[in-house]
């Protein structure tokens, strides 16, 4: 969604892998400025290229939807979400 002055955050790429049993990676990125949001929770953008890896877990069995909102420096906010299914 964009704000009243017309600014959008953005997370050009987000992807999600599992990295052990019940815990899962997201890697993506943000632009420079970005604040990005997972479930509640800050996530720092240290790698270069303004990249994240955030881990997340356990998950429930079944599909979790992760709410990501990344908000840039104007105070525009873009909201992704992610679906992550586990099996049993």
């Amino acid at each position: 969604m964009a704000s009243e002055n017309g600014s959008r955050g953005s997370a050009s790429r987000s992807q999600v892998g599992c990295a052990a049993r019940d815990l899962y990676e997201l890697k993506g990125s943000a632009g420079p400025g970005r604040t990005v949001i997972l479930n509640g929770d800050r996530v720092p953008i240290v790698f270069e290229k303004s990249s994240f890896r955030y881990f997340v877990g356990p998950l429930h069995h079944g599909i979790t939807i992760l709410t990501m909102p990344v908000q840039n420096e104007y105070g525009g906010v873009n909201t992704e979400q992610l679906a992550v299914s586990r099996g049993n």
